[in-house]
């Protein structure tokens, strides 16, 4: 497994589509950031429109192009089946495929979510805005879910053994999430299953404000990065539950698969 999982590491070191689109994709996240870098936003501040700047989108294309390259590319050119027949087991080239898949993704995505934040707080500081405890705890509930996403990837890929059509299929599925989260922005009212893994991350970043009034009549918007037993919940059960059971299910058809 570790040979293939080795293989695997070396491919993707070489594979332009997707070190190009994860570039692009953190630039873009800094272009877009860019009037916060002028108003010298602090990383408290900034944090508080990750929702609004596309971070967590930008992070979920870097995820998609990762996993599915990994796990699918060598479908199309049937490099599976000549590792296989070399002596591989399927279990080794199925879960060393997945490891480095996953691993790769979840830490590139984890890490375009995050760059403009952290690079903010390195220049400016933290900021006073909400406190950086919670944050950090919502950052660890959000890496915890980019594990989910990452094998729901990885079964989509070697359910459809191209990795061309998870990007549609992914793309389109976290497009309808977005509106959905758009429109709840527009309709408080509106509910939305967390159990959606996209809608989750919006949620893990969505801050309650309020405001704070001084003496000399100004205010200043505060929010709370208070971490809620149910947003723990929410975060941790769903992605050991759902997917350690996707990941299961997709070795199982892995295994008793054809391979063509």
């Amino acid at each position: 497994m570790w040979n293939v999982a080795r293989a695997q590491m070396y491919q993707l070191k070489k594979d332009f589509m997707a070190w190009g689109c994860s570039f692009l994709a953190l630039l873009c996240t800094f272009i877009i950031n860019l009037d916060s870098f002028e108003g010298k936003m602090t990383g408290s501040e900034v944090t508080t429109l990750m929702t609004e700047n596309m971070n967590i989108m930008a992070g979920m294309l870097v995820m998609m192009i990762i996993v599915a390259n990994v796990m699918g590319k060598d479908f199309m050119d049937k490099t599976l089946n000549y590792e296989v027949m070399s002596g591989h087991t399927r279990k080794e080239v199925f879960f060393g495929r997945v490891i480095v898949a996953t691993c790769a993704g979840v830490v590139c995505s984890f890490l375009v979510i995050i760059a403009v934040p952290v690079v903010l707080t390195a220049i400016n500081g933290w900021g006073n805005t909400m406190e950086l405890q919670g944050v950090l705890i919502r950052c660890l509930l959000l890496f915890i879910t980019l594990f989910r996403i990452a094998w729901e990837l990885a079964f989509l890929t070697t359910l459809t053994k191209n990795p061309y059509i998870t990007y549609l299929v992914s793309y389109v599925f976290a497009m309808v999430q977005l509106l959905a989260v758009t429109a709840k922005m527009n309709y408080t009212d509106m509910e939305i299953s967390p159990l959606l893994p996209v809608t989750n991350c919006f949620n893990l970043f969505t801050f309650q404000d309020w405001a704070t009034f001084f003496l000399d009549e100004t205010d200043q918007i505060v929010y709370s990065s208070a971490v809620t037993p149910e947003m723990v919940l929410w975060a941790v059960i769903p992605s050991i539950v759902i997917g350690t059971g996707i990941l299961l299910f997709s070795y199982v058809f892995f295994k008793h698969d054809d391979l063509n």
